[in-house]
């Protein structure tokens, strides 16, 4: 009964949190229509999709925090899956607010995709604040692992 209380808390915050994100990006599209400023927007674009990844992987972060053992950041799959999807993350904050942005490889033609680009961002989003959670967990101790962060308990 307590895990499908769970459940049924973390998928009422799901819909929260979808809804609530929805209702405030069709706010900021209103207000970017009237004064013309789309960088509230542009960041709320990029920040909600990151942020509903990290929910979708809090569930297993959470079970694996709860095991013994160390605390562990998993490198590999960190630098695997979420620097590439890191690096195309910040393309948009590169593109409008560097003079280099325009110059990194793939970022005219995720920028000047239309539509494409935003779903890629969307999808890249989600996927690195899903990393960025499925990375942190417990291992087992091990002597002179170089990817574990001691807990300072």
């Amino acid at each position: 009964m307590k895990k499908f209380l769970c459940c049924l808390l973390y998928s009422a915050v799901m819909v929260a949190v979808l809804l609530g994100g929805l209702f405030y990006m069709n706010h900021l599209i209103e207000k970017a229509e009237t004064s013309y400023n789309m960088i509230p927007l542009m960041i709320f674009s990029l920040i909600y999709p990151l942020i509903m990844g990290m929910l979708f992987g809090l569930p297993q972060m959470i079970s694996r925090l709860k095991r013994g053992g160390v605390l562990h950041f998993d490198v590999i799959k960190f630098a695997a899956i979420g620097l590439p999807a890191l690096y195309i993350f910040v393309i948009p904050i590169l593109y409008y607010f560097t003079k280099i942005g325009g110059h990194l490889p793939l970022s005219r033609t995720i920028m000047l995709s239309g539509s494409g680009g935003t779903v890629l961002l969307t999808i890249v989003g989600v996927v690195l604040g899903y990393v960025l959670f499925e990375s942190i967990g417990r291992k087992s101790e091990q002597a002179g692992s170089h990817d574990t962060l001691e807990e300072n308990s």
